[in-house]
């Protein structure tokens, strides 16, 4: 996709064809890959082509952030990866899978990918069919809680980085997270808190 990392991944031989152990090997692949760093930068410039300054809904974007409100937030991701649910002219709504651990992360999207509109993963018009009103009213869902947040226009630091429907795999799992004012450990200490309470 936009980096090395994808690249090793996707050039592999060993890609399997059907969906199901396609998504596994992804996971399998990118686990190997999180003990090292993603860098925002190389991420971001790696593929330009994908650089965008329109978000559409369904769809999932990298891109830099800094939140307008930190002092008062107990910690914060200035990298999100997220899959946009709402626009307005000042900012968008959107669930960075960031927020969650991996395995609580794989089985959101599991949940998710039953909301795809389209299979052909190579198509723009391929996107998640889901909104706020969809995420709380789906138990299998319930993992989202943690993930929802709010961006204004004004402050991000970056073009949005598309990422195409066949690598979100790969970038549901790629460390690119870059929490401040605590360690990620701390996060998703709080999300378990947080999925684990009733509605």
């Amino acid at each position: 996709m936009v980096s090395y990392i994808f690249d090793k991944i996707l050039s592999s031989p060993d890609v399997p064809q059907r969906k199901l152990e396609a998504r596994q090997w992804f996971r399998g692949e990118a686990e190997q890959i999180t003990r090292g760093q993603a860098n925002p930068a190389r991420i971001m410039s790696g593929n330009r082509s994908d650089l965008t300054s329109r978000l559409l809904p369904g769809r999932m974007y990298m891109f830099q952030y800094d939140p307008k409100f930190k002092n008062k937030l107990p910690y914060y991701d200035t990298f999100p990866l997220i899959f946009v649910l709402e626009n307005s002219r000042s900012g968008f709504m959107g669930l960075n899978l960031h927020y969650l651990p991996p395995v609580l992360r794989a089985r959101l999207m599991d949940a998710l990918y039953d909301r795809v509109i389209s299979e052909n993963t190579q198509n723009l018009q391929t996107r998640l069919r889901v909104s706020y009103d969809i995420l709380k009213s789906a138990s299998q869902l319930r993992f989202y809680k943690p993930c929802i947040k709010k961006y204004l226009h004004s402050n991000t630091r970056s073009r949005f980085l598309y990422v195409n429907p066949d690598k979100w795999d790969v970038a549901l799992m790629l460390p690119s997270a870059r929490f401040k004012k605590a360690n990620i450990n701390k996060v998703y200490r709080d999300s378990r808190t947080m999925v684990s309470r009733r509605r």
